[in-house]
């Protein structure tokens, strides 16, 4: 049995792996986009599977905060999940989509036309 503490929205959580596989017994899986998780030998959406499991709107969560618990646990994903170190490393290195550039051609853009 694997056990794992976290904390989510700022409460503190304890799972196991044993706690995951019976919240899930019976549970009809519902349409897998692009994360899963396999529990009790069924491949549920990885947001389902968390929310089902410790009992939290998967509006509170990213698929990737659950596909991260649920791994730790020992079930098998489908799709990428990230650690946390893996995700902080690409934010701190990740370049803007876009730059804005402001070019008023020397005319003051003071007026509502300039908009």
């Amino acid at each position: 049995m694997a056990l794992a503490a976290f904390i989510l929205n700022g409460t503190r959580y304890e799972l196991s792996s044993d706690v995951v596989e019976a919240r899930l017994v019976g549970v009809v899986p519902g349409p897998i986009r692009e994360h899963a998780a396999q529990v009790n030998g069924v491949w549920y959406l990885v947001k389902q599977a968390f929310e089902v499991a410790v009992g939290v709107p998967r509006s509170e969560f990213i698929s990737h905060t659950a596909g991260r618990h649920l791994a730790t646990l020992g079930f098998p994903l489908q799709g990428k999940v990230e650690s946390r170190d893996e995700a902080a490393a690409a934010t701190a290195t990740a370049k803007p989509a876009f730059t804005v550039v402001r070019d008023f051609g020397g005319e003051e853009w003071h007026t509502e036309a300039n908009v």
